[in-house]
């Protein structure tokens, strides 16, 4: 195995190569949790669209919708303001 040069090598021991990469940074958990809320969205458009016209379950799940909705759009004009 080739050793590094001796230029490449900090005091620590560490190639500079590796030591002077950025750290990802964390998933902003707003951001996962939009996500989350999209998926949340999709699953219940597909719920109000397959439920029958005026029935009490289209309406609860309508009304679900539009919560989930308000959440997404709120998170989201959030997240843009950042």
């Amino acid at each position: 195995m080739r050793r590094p040069d001796q230029s490449q090598v900090q005091p620590w021991g560490r190639l500079a190569s590796v030591s002077s990469r950025p750290l990802m940074a964390e998933p902003d958990p707003r951001r996962i949790r939009l996500a989350e809320l999209r998926q949340r969205l999709e699953a219940l458009g597909l719920q109000v669209n397959a439920t029958p016209v005026g029935s009490d379950e289209r309406n609860r799940l309508a009304e679900q919708f539009g919560e989930v909705l308000g959440s997404v759009l709120a998170l989201a004009e959030e997240l843009e303001a950042r």
